[in-house]
């Protein structure tokens, strides 16, 4: 929310497209909702420093739009592109020319991509929204790699910016869906607090039945398809693999919550305390004890078959210490010795990095190493052509 002199102006989120809203003061008018252009995903408050301007400036972007400056007219009400350029947005020098060498190597822009707006029934007969995104004309027979990206944690909702590694994987052709489960703050505090506590599972159920029903769609299949999720985020990826691993062929996880129920356990930890109300208490309840032990990923690793996966951790790692993912991935090699599909040896690889903290390395080289990564191993579990 940004404040000026007689109104404020709050951007939101309205069924998952942004959206401005301007309230006065005083209070004695309706808010005053204002309508942005429908293929963006993300919206970004800009600096509003002036009290007194008569122009908010914000800024949005989708994965297949750059970030892109706007100004809203206090008094009239209209939206006008900013000052930064148009095809690349704003950011640093070193951001603008990836965009330029992305955009250069795909030779499309994005009108040449779709954005669908679906909905899967999760197994309790709850709707849940997916974003996906593609290539416009997508044939829906099932030969399309496709990425699925969820979050579902702390009332957050999934992020949908713009990044070169995305554009890079739907320029090859791949399917970007974005599960927004219960959990997240997509749909507003009730859809938060039917995925926190003790339902949890809720989120587990949503993104599963999202996977389910993309493939059913026709927009991929389980041996081209592939999760990515960071952080808390990675906890309902980590117990789609032990439950539904067939539903995979890849996964990448970055500084993942995957030991949820032994960190909950370290009041060491700074965390912990906080972090009670987000997931229960295993130290001073039986009954959330046994909840969290039924899904904790690091828990639940059995020996059967799994996806490939590739996690990364950090030395600087605060929230998810780097030991975490470490004996996670110990534990999974060890569970799957003698398990395997026939035409498939999962791979199982784990980089830790020796700075960057919990949100990963810092930008520049580091980033652009932990994407170019990333994208290799994607491309070689699911046996796809190298990536231009």
């Amino acid at each position: 929310m940004d404040v000026f002199a007689s109104h404020f102006v709050l951007a939101l989120l309205v069924d998952i497209i942004p959206q401005l809203a301007i309230v006065q003061h005083s209070g004695e008018m309706e808010p005053l909702h204002i309508e942005l252009p429908p293929e963006y995903t993300t919206i970004l408050p800009g600096l509003n420093a002036d009290i007194n301007s008569r122009h908010y400036q914000f800024q949005l972007s989708s994965p297949v739009h750059p970030p892109k400056d706007f100004e809203l007219d206090l008094q009239t009400c209209n939206i006008e592109v900013g000052e930064s350029d148009e095809d690349t947005g704003s950011g640093s020098e070193d951001e603008i020319q990836e965009v330029h060498s992305i955009r250069a190597q795909s030779r499309r822009k994005p009108e040449d991509y779709a954005c669908q707006r679906l909905v899967a029934q999760s197994q309790d007969g709850t709707n849940v929204p997916i974003t996906v995104f593609h290539r416009e004309n997508l044939v829906l027979d099932g030969q399309h790699p496709m990425l699925v990206i969820g979050y579902g944690a702390y009332g957050r909702n999934v992020e949908m910016e713009y990044t070169a590694e995305r554009m890079a994987l739907l320029s090859n052709g791949w399917v970007l869906a974005f599960c927004h489960v219960r959990g997240g703050g997509e749909l507003g505090k009730e859809w938060y607090y039917s995925g926190k506590g003790d339902q949890k599972h809720h989120s587990f159920e949503d993104l599963e039945s999202c996977v389910e029903f993309l493939h059913s769609s026709g927009f991929s299949r389980p041996a081209l398809t592939a999760g990515w999720a960071a952080s808390a985020g990675a906890l309902l990826l980590g117990v789609l693999c032990n439950r539904s691993p067939h539903l995979l062929r890849a996964a990448v996880m970055r500084m993942p919550f995957v030991d949820i129920l032994s960190s909950m356990l370290d009041s060491t930890s700074p965390l912990t305390s906080q972090d009670i109300e987000e997931w229960g208490d295993p130290s001073g309840s039986a009954a959330d004890m046994e909840y969290i032990s039924a899904y904790c990923p690091y828990h639940n690793l059995r020996s059967q078959s799994y996806p490939s996966v590739l996690v990364t951790s950090s030395m600087t790692d605060q929230r998810v210490p780097s030991w975490v993912p470490a004996k996670y991935m110990a534990r999974l090699r060890d569970r799957t010795r003698d398990h395997h599909h026939e035409h498939h040896r999962p791979t199982f690889l784990l980089r830790v990095h020796s700075d960057g903290g919990h949100f990963g390395p810092d930008e520049g080289d580091g980033g652009v190493d932990q994407a170019t990564m990333e994208c290799a191993f994607l491309h070689q579990e699911l046996s796809l052509d190298t990536l231009s």
